[in-house]
């Protein structure tokens, strides 16, 4: 019942199914074209051409040979019945996450080898190191170009003037380096006003030290509400300006391109983000 709340008041996951269904093109054409909020969404336009031509063949042989080969057809009427299972649950639920391609990526893959071998074995051999070698090459170019990023020269900047054991107000992505307890995400103060709560208030109770802001809020709130499924309606922003001015110290900035902004398609894209750590100074 709780996930349910949960899930219709941030995601509308109670639509009618007919609106989740019409969803799932717009889903698998986000995917095509690596369209993203802040999950990182690497080149799948191969397998997104791939799985469906292997699940049409697979599907065929299964439907013709099932009783000329009875093994073989049931072992692909799992498969095939198993991805149908995760595109169904998708639907269902409706929350069409980039992540969930994860669960389709085996399975489709899982097919090749039967499909494959329909072709003979020098054929088949042929055919898998096609396939291998594209998929070696575009994970190469996926991963390639973020190499050079690294997430603990990150987390160096922020440990130079923030201790790990300190109480914080932080984007999530440093859950990493603080100990358990330490760190409050932004995310929290989206629910300041329905709680009857100032960002004083919530610094206050929350013996508060450090405040670790990206120039990311400041872009969010220019583009309000494009991307307030980041973080929460920014409802707080002059407040939060007026507490820095007035209570707070800067201690630190740095630039960061990659993990001081989520929002991918901002990543490294020419513009720098600044991480300013504000020391609470009262």
């Amino acid at each position: 019942v709780h996930y349910l709340s949960y899930g219709q008041n941030e995601f509308d996951l109670l639509v009618p199914v007919t609106d989740k269904i019409g969803e799932l093109g717009i889903y698998f054409a986000k995917l095509w074209h690596g369209v993203s909020g802040t999950y990182y969404v690497p080149e799948l336009r191969p397998q997104i051409v791939i799985f469906p031509m292997l699940a049409a063949m697979a599907l065929l042989y299964a439907a013709s040979m099932r009783r000329e080969d009875p093994e073989k057809s049931e072992q692909l009427f799992i498969i095939l019945s198993a991805l149908g299972g995760v595109l169904a649950g998708t639907v269902l639920i409706g929350r069409y996450n980039q992540t969930g391609m994860v669960f389709l990526i085996p399975l489709g893959w899982m097919l090749a080898p039967f499909v494959f071998s329909l072709f003979g074995k020098r054929a088949s051999v042929i055919l898998f190191a096609m396939v291998a070698a594209l998929t070696v090459f575009v994970s190469v170019q996926s991963v390639r170009p973020w190499l050079s990023r690294s997430y603990d020269d990150y987390i160096a900047q922020i440990a130079r003037q923030v201790p790990s054991d300190s109480r914080v107000i932080a984007n999530l992505n440093c859950e990493f380096y603080f100990e358990n307890g330490a760190l409050l995400d932004w995310r929290n103060l989206a629910y300041l006003e329905e709680n009857g709560l100032r960002l004083e208030d919530y610094v206050r109770l929350n013996k508060v030290e450090y405040l670790i802001l990206s120039d990311e809020l400041d872009f969010i709130y220019s583009q309000r509400p494009k991307w307030n499924i980041i973080y929460g309606n920014l409802t707080y922003w002059n407040e939060m300006q007026l507490f820095l001015r007035d209570h707070c110290e800067v201690a630190e900035s740095f630039i960061d391109n990659t993990y001081g902004v989520r929002i991918v398609e901002e990543m490294n894209a020419g513009r720098d983000f600044t991480v300013t750590i504000y020391r609470v100074k009262d």
